[in-house]
């Protein structure tokens, strides 16, 4: 007679194999988020260089009049606008523009030397706090974004990872 598998070995065989999928399931719904947001930062970076594009071809950014600032960069960035659009048509996509708000300044904090006048896209998180927000906002990027508090990122350098500080200009 052939020896088959008792009802208790099919049993442990079939918990087993469920606690080692509660393991793998949230870690690869983690990897999926990661992936997306670090996509996404991608895109702020890309609007991000559009508004420095904008800044460097008319000497100032769009002046947002305290109320208007999302459509002043809609218009000075056409990534950020299509960006936009395609939150408002599905909130799964391009989430990023939920999980932080920009806004231009221009001529604030003229200092240094030469005293000249700069322009900044402050990065500021938003009350969002969804799941995907969280990882988006704690990517190394958009965090050391966020962290230029006062001044924003610098539009009148070449790196987008300034403050606009211009420690060079304060010797």
């Amino acid at each position: 007679m052939k020896k088959a598998f008792t009802m208790i070995e099919l049993v442990f065989v079939i918990v087993i194999i469920g606690i080692l999928a509660s393991l793998a399931v949230p870690k690869l719904a983690l990897t999926a988020t990661d992936a997306k947001a670090t996509s996404q930062a991608g895109t702020l970076k890309d609007v991000l260089m559009q508004l420095k594009t904008y800044y460097i071809a008319n000497g100032k950014l769009l002046d947002h009049k305290d109320s208007n600032w999302q459509e002043a960069v809609k218009t000075m960035s056409p990534q950020y606008k299509l960006s936009s659009e395609k939150n408002e048509k599905d909130p799964t996509k391009e989430e990023w523009v939920g999980c932080v708000n920009l806004w231009p300044t221009n001529n604030q904090n003229a200092q240094g030397k030469n005293k000249a006048s700069r322009a900044y896209i402050h990065v500021k998180a938003s009350s969002n706090n969804s799941s995907f927000c969280k990882v988006f906002r704690n990517l190394e990027a958009v965090k050391k974004w966020i962290s230029y508090e006062n001044n924003g990122v610098s539009m009148a350098d070449s790196n987008i990872f300034s403050d606009g500080s211009w420690k060079e200009d304060q010797r």
